[in-house]
């Protein structure tokens, strides 16, 4: 009797796993499947398989496949596949059921390999990210004491994960994609690890202003004010301007733990930043749509300032790269009076702080003062009054601040 074997038609899962280990996915495409099928699992099994085949992906190929906008947009998916199934967890798997298999995925993957930490930081990112937008939907579900216990899981997992990568001595382009995970999260940024940043990456601040402020996945050195695409085009395309609040945050609680030394090298980015674009402020006001970018950019400037002040002032030591920060300080606000005049420091309390508690501390190096001043004297155009625009409002902080020094 003749045997035939049963051909078992390919089923619509089979399908999505082999286009995602072939190479003829692109991200945008990768994440459109992840988004629609994850919520629709109806198995654990599935889960770990497909989360298991995403990391045999050629997005997975190796760490140097890995780019801002790529972990971007794999956070991003990953936030969104948890909080739509945080919403529909009936009838397919229990929601908690579903978070702790993606878990177990992710420490079974570095168990195996011990080199792919890297993998798992985008996927860990997304999920943690995604509990502060559940738990509006919904803060009490009934498995709540559960669901943080195995959120507190995935954080822990997270600070081996980015530990790993930092220690790996990376280069600062392939690392910004993983600092961009930690602007992500900066909430749930533990003390320890941030101290243990700080002594694993001596230059981590250096890395997230040069990100933020000089790099083309950033600011370009202000270059991105003037180029063709509109704000909101711009927001789009750079997942580093979408939260510039978010980096101002974790600069402060890194700042908080670093050397002086580490803290001038980081804020010199900022000050060349400011230099830069000070003649092109009048131009992006009257003839782009990016003004508002250029505020967004102060107030986070302001923010990082405020923490730096906080860390010198609760310093006992007195050094010389304390006035070397303060010229920088004020040789940036110096440059950014333009916008500070149409916003106001009536009620601009974190101004405020870092202008009065650094021209008084300042008071304490004559002559870095006095060298400053001369510099700052040197730029500004008094050989053709009236001033208007950005001359007068530099002339303007520059009486401020020197008045600011006269004895009482």
């Amino acid at each position: 009797m003749t045997t035939y074997a049963v051909i078992r038609r390919p089923t619509e899962l089979d399908c999505l796993f082999n286009d995602i280990v072939s190479d003829k996915l692109s991200i945008d495409k990768t994440t459109s499947y992840l988004a629609h099928y994850y919520p629709k699992l109806k198995s654990i099994e599935n889960i770990e398989l497909l989360t298991l085949t995403l990391f045999k992906s050629k997005i997975f190929a190796n760490i140097s496949c890995f780019s801002v906008d790529v972990i971007a947009k794999l956070i991003d998916v990953y936030q969104y596949v948890l909080i739509e199934k945080y919403k529909i967890t009936n009838p397919t798997i229990p929601f908690i059921e579903f978070y702790k298999s993606i878990y177990k995925t992710m420490c079974y993957t570095v168990t195996t390999d011990p080199d792919a930490y890297w993998k798992i930081i985008p996927v860990i990112t997304g999920c943690i990210s995604a509990l502060s937008p559940m738990m509006r939907y919904n803060p009490y579900p009934v498995y709540s004491n559960v669901l943080h216990k195995t959120h507190k899981l995935f954080i822990e997992l997270y600070d081996k994960a980015i530990l790993s990568v930092m220690r790996a001595n990376l280069p600062s382009d392939l690392r910004h994609p993983f600092l961009l995970s930690m602007s992500y999260i900066q909430e749930y940024l533990s003390n320890s690890l941030l101290e243990s940043l700080i002594l694993t990456s001596p230059n981590i601040l250096s890395d997230i202003t040069g990100l933020i402020f000089m790099s083309n996945e950033g600011l370009n050195n202000g270059s991105k004010f003037l180029n063709d695409l509109s704000y909101k085009e711009l927001l789009i395309e750079s997942p580093v301007l979408r939260s510039l609040n978010k980096w101002a945050f974790l600069y402060s609680k890194l700042v908080q733990r670093s050397s002086f030394q580490t803290a001038a090298n980081s804020i010199a980015h900022i000050t060349e930043f400011s230099s830069n674009i000070v003649k092109s402020l009048e131009t992006i006001e009257n003839s782009t749509d990016k003004w508002d970018l250029v505020k967004y950019c102060f107030f986070s400037i302001i923010i990082m300032f405020e923490s730096l002040m906080g860390m010198v002032l609760t310093s006992k030591a007195t050094t010389d790269l304390q006035f070397v920060i303060f010229n920088q300080i004020h040789r940036t606000l110096f440059n950014f009076s333009y916008v500070l005049d149409h916003i106001g420091t009536g009620g601009f309390e974190s101004y405020n702080f870092v202008f009065d508690s650094s021209t008084t501390l300042f008071q304490r190096a004559p002559q870095c003062v006095a060298n400053l001043g001369y510099s700052l004297l040197n730029e500004l155009s008094l050989l053709s009054p009236p001033l208007f625009g950005i001359e007068k409002s530099k002339l303007d902080y520059f009486l401020r601040w020197t008045e600011s020094l006269l004895p009482a």
